[in-house]
């Protein structure tokens, strides 16, 4: 379909370009224009339909440029190279497919006209002396539903009105989501335990969690990994761990089997934090908002203490909200830091240069 969207443009001209001069090579030799002549005037007639057809179908695909998250880093990059291919399928089919019917029709047309002008067989509208009995066929079948329509007019208007009160009723039973939710045989979980903890306390709160899920009917297989490496796109502490939960659903329904995982995490409420969801969609909810949750809320301001006493003050607010499970404050700890300004006059005095005070400094 888009494939037939980008030379549709060019497929209209050269229609109205061949059947303008195919009329004018039948015409007595002292009326006929200039093949030149005849090209421009029949792509001139429709190029304004043209123009404004594909700017309709492009004004389209606008909405999926302003599409906000997930949705939209994923559909905008589509929307935006289908435009620009349309844009420049237009572009082509106002400058280049004249030039090229100009140069290739012209000569065919005569050719054809001499071959079939004089042909004395009666054909219906339509239809073309040379036509082949593959294409007589092909027309017989796009002709019929036309002649219908044309003979009940009435029953084709009453039909068109009965799909559009039956799409308005079902687009109001129909979920209003942009990308249905991903039905994946894997769960991924983020955990994090208190900041400053050691690698031996990750491990071994990682390997009781281990212990309790693959108890659970239905998980197959589970795999966990501690910390990234700091070259890692998703670097991270070794206070975290990444679980990658693969399940069976035919032993267990998928939903049970998360409602299960989630009594288990429930158990380290206050303790351990734990974010559970998809590989898929974790990675595009951390590419939307830098955070594997698909929610997200910012506080910002200058002040940590603060800031720290209002997010308790929402997440006690969102947690009587029916629906929403596992609502947890991203853990920030302040770091210990030295300021050292060094007296440049005085370290002169005593022969020291800021290179050889940073170097004691660092040792």
């Amino acid at each position: 379909m888009a494939i037939g969207e980008l030379v549709d443009d060019a497929i209209v001209d050269i229609e109205n370009v061949f059947r303008r001069l195919r009329e004018n090579a039948l015409l007595p030799k002292g009326e006929r224009k200039s093949s030149l002549r005849v090209v421009f005037e029949s792509s001139k007639e429709v190029r304004n339909s043209i123009v404004y057809a594909t700017i309709l179908v492009a004004i389209v695909f606008v909405p999926l440029l302003l599409l906000p998250g997930v949705d939209g880093k994923l559909l905008a990059p589509i929307g935006t190279a289908y435009i620009v291919a349309l844009l420049a399928s237009l572009i082509v089919s106002l400058s280049l497919v004249p030039v090229l019917a100009s140069y290739f029709l012209p000569k065919y047309i005569e050719e054809r006209a001499k071959k079939y002008g004089d042909s004395k067989e009666k054909l219906p509208p339509g239809y073309e002396a040379d036509d082949t009995q593959f294409i007589r066929k092909v027309k017989d079948f796009a002709i019929r539903p036309i002649r219908f329509s044309m003979a009940h007019p009435k029953s084709i208007l009453a039909a068109a009105l009965a799909s559009i009160i039956l799409t308005a009723g079902l687009y109001v039973l129909a979920g209003k989501e942009g990308l249905p939710a991903f039905n994946e045989p894997t769960f991924t979980t983020m955990m994090f335990v208190p900041n400053g903890s050691s690698i031996e306390y990750t491990k071994s709160v990682v390997n009781e969690v281990t212990g309790k899920i693959t108890k659970i009917p239905g998980v197959k297989h589970f795999a966990s990994t501690i910390g990234r490496s700091d070259a890692d796109a998703h670097a991270s502490g070794v206070n975290s761990a990444e679980f990658e939960i693969l399940i069976d659903t035919e032993k267990a329904d998928k939903e049970d089997i998360e409602r299960e995982i989630l009594k288990v995490y429930k158990e380290y409420e206050g303790k351990v934090i734990f974010s559970l969801g998809q590989p898929i969609t974790h990675r595009m909810q951390e590419l939307v908002s830098g955070v594997r949750a698909p929610i997200v809320l910012r506080l910002y301001g200058k002040d940590l203490e603060t800031l720290r006493l209002q997010a308790g003050n929402i997440l006690g607010a969102m947690n009587k909200v029916p629906g929403i499970v596992n609502a947890q404050i991203e853990q920030e700890e302040r770091v210990p830091q030295i300021s050292v300004d060094i007296d440049r006059n005085a370290a002169a005095n005593y022969g020291i240069s800021i290179g050889m005070a940073n170097e004691a400094l660092e040792t």
